[in-house]
């Protein structure tokens, strides 16, 4: 993927989105509310999503004429085993929780996309903060890649968080974003906080402290 240097460009294939200048978040929030039904949440999900769904997605399947031959009840493989559901970020972190980490003052608004849940939270302001808990421990590894792949940078290893753990830094639609990627046992998350205004320390700090929080009830 070719860096994107404060655009949006073809961040989903289903939106086709292309922009040349730099937006402000205030911009993007404003042209997602009449793009999108969800406005600017919706948005949110498509750009922080979109790296997940490219790392996810398998082509398709090539079509064939051959039949397979039909099988007898003991040569059939056994049902492969479905994944539960996973956790809704919402249950799990409180807006209180969510406003002692980040300082943003809002409820969190639940959503599923690409088999991972979502919560968000955006205050008035614009700042926000995402969770994401994916549906298999496989998910930290293909996040990683995802994140970096689309901020073009190395995430940087982070001990005593959970099992595996590591933190990149990049812009999302010219907003400075904090990100970790975290794995406890089977579960799998990314917690993402963003805002204008405020240096690169000061959001890593407040994304920990939200991945902290979320460490300790997966």
């Amino acid at each position: 993927m070719q860096r994107r240097s404060n655009a949006i460009v073809g961040v989903n294939p289903s939106t086709r989105l292309s922009f040349q200048t730099p937006l402000s978040y205030h911009e993007v929030c404003m042209m997602a509310a009449s793009m999108f039904p969800g406005g600017c949440r919706s948005l949110l999900s498509l750009v922080l999503l979109g790296p997940f769904f490219l790392m996810s997605c398998g082509g398709e399947r090539p079509a064939t004429d051959a039949q397979p031959a039909p099988q007898s009840s003991a040569d059939r493989p056994a049902p492969a085993a479905v994944s539960a559901a996973p956790t809704n970020p919402c249950t799990l972190i409180s807006p209180e929780e969510a406003q002692a980490a980040t300082g943003i003052a809002a409820e969190g608004s639940s959503s599923t996309s690409g088999g991972a849940a979502v919560c968000s939270w955006i205050d008035a302001t614009g700042k926000s903060a995402v969770v994401q808990i994916f549906p298999t421990a496989s998910g930290y590894e293909v996040s990683r890649r995802a994140f970096e792949s689309f901020y073009d940078a190395t995430a940087e290893i982070v001990s005593g968080l959970g099992d595996e753990a590591c933190y990149i830094t990049g812009k999302t639609a010219s907003v400075p974003t904090a990100t970790f990627c975290v794995r406890k046992g089977s579960a799998a998350a990314s917690v993402q906080v963003m805002t204008m205004g405020q240096d690169a320390a000061a959001l890593k700090d407040q994304a920990l402290a939200l991945t902290r929080t979320l460490v300790a009830k997966l």
